[in-house]
């Protein structure tokens, strides 16, 4: 299955580094069941992550989400 990583990731992150083709990232799936993946439905239970190395080379976790990880309500 072939995912557009265009439709959740920017082609630069957020600290300007190149995430295209040859860029340097990495792609990978996580298993999740917050309330984002329930309601969105469409990859299971997990979301897609997009990290850009280059921010992780600096010390700094730079990620992108599909679908986008919400936290759970808090206990009433």
């Amino acid at each position: 299955m072939g995912v557009d990583l265009s439709a959740f990731a920017p082609r630069r992150c957020d600290h300007g580094h190149y995430l295209g083709l040859h860029g340097r990232r990495t792609v990978s799936y996580t298993p999740c069941d917050c309330p984002g993946v329930i309601t969105d439905g469409t990859r299971g239970r997990g979301h897609i992550l997009v990290q850009c190395r280059a921010c992780a080379d600096e010390g700094v976790r730079t990620v992108y989400y599909d679908p986008p990880h919400t936290e759970p309500p808090p206990p009433a």
